[in-house]
């Protein structure tokens, strides 16, 4: 019911109703980092980021303002993965086939070895990282590790 009426009266459009969630972010006491699924993802990419700024705003408001006192956000810093054409939105998560055929994202991290078991093509990214798989720093960890590798 509260998600209807959000969605209902949200002055700055339905996209906010589709955050996945608002996380804190290590070491950064006054920073939160927001997740975005669906149909925000595209209309996001189309915001300006004062209008990105009120929609969360609102919706933080509308979810804890009254037990808090939301300060109006002083930076704003997001990517826009829809419009990236190396990405065009997506990202890696383990299917209900790979469970069943037991594979996990660190087969996917298996080298290529040649006739003396050394790597000759190696696989980095997040997609075989084996916890942070979907995440940047899960993509940076595997690079760090194919690169102590060799």
């Amino acid at each position: 019911k509260e998600l209807q009426d959000f969605k209902a009266n949200s002055a700055h459009g339905l996209w906010s109703a589709y955050t996945t969630g608002f996380y804190p972010v290590l070491n950064h006491d006054r920073m939160l980092c927001a997740w975005f699924h669906g149909q925000a993802c595209r209309m996001l990419g189309k915001k300006t980021e004062e209008e990105v700024s009120d929609g969360l705003l609102e919706l933080l408001n509308t979810l804890v303002g009254s037990k808090y006192s939301i300060p109006r956000p002083e930076a704003i810093l997001r990517t826009d993965w829809i419009s990236d054409p190396n990405i065009l939105g997506a990202y890696t998560y383990p299917t209900v086939a790979s469970d069943h055929q037991n594979l996990s994202n660190s087969d996917l991290a298996l080298p290529v070895m040649d006739e003396n078991d050394k790597p000759v093509i190696m696989f980095a990214g997040e997609a075989t990282h084996p916890h942070y798989f979907s995440t940047v720093h899960g993509a940076l960890e595997t690079g760090r590790r194919e690169a102590l590798r060799l």
